[in-house]
């Protein structure tokens, strides 16, 4: 598992693909890759360094990329020039929407790298710092969002 992440990650910008060769990504898989760095590093297949490296590359990209309507992670990105794409790779400069079980997911090795990485909690900030959850959370409950076939949102 952990030689698809070496072989698949992109270097400019620390993000992986989702399938070998296609450059795209979605939350879920984003999370999936996070949590390979920090599990590489435990599992002493990489050094420290290294994944602090890894780590640090991927989460400034994850603060540099543009929102869906400017408030959430949308679907899917190109993993070399962080725009926003569909699920088939073409880039949408408006975006598809947001998972709200991709944005959740997200949050778990957010917390990891806050716990083991400490040094890199200001950088989870700064991606955190970026969203807006408010139309996502009503009572309680996570909605995704998505633009339908007349462009509105969903």
């Amino acid at each position: 598992a952990w030689r698809y992440f070496e072989i698949n990650t992109r270097a400019e910008t620390g993000l992986a693909d989702s399938v070998a060769g296609h450059r795209a990504t979605t939350m879920w898989d984003t999370a999936s890759h996070l949590l390979g760095v920090v599990a590489a590093g435990r599992l002493g297949l990489i050094d420290a360094a290294e994944v602090e490296r890894r780590l640090e590359s991927a989460l400034a990209s994850l603060a540099r990329m543009p929102l869906f309507e400017d408030e959430l992670p949308n679907k899917s990105y190109d993993t070399v020039t962080l725009a926003m794409t569909d699920y088939d790779g073409h880039p949408t400069p408006r975006g598809i929407g947001w998972s709200a079980i991709d944005v959740a997911r997200l949050l778990v090795p957010f917390e990891a790298i806050a716990w083991s990485h400490p040094r890199l909690t200001p950088a989870v900030r700064a991606v955190l710092g970026r969203w807006r959850t408010g139309r996502m959370v009503r009572d309680g409950l996570m909605y995704g969002a998505r633009v339908d076939v007349d462009g509105q949102t969903q």
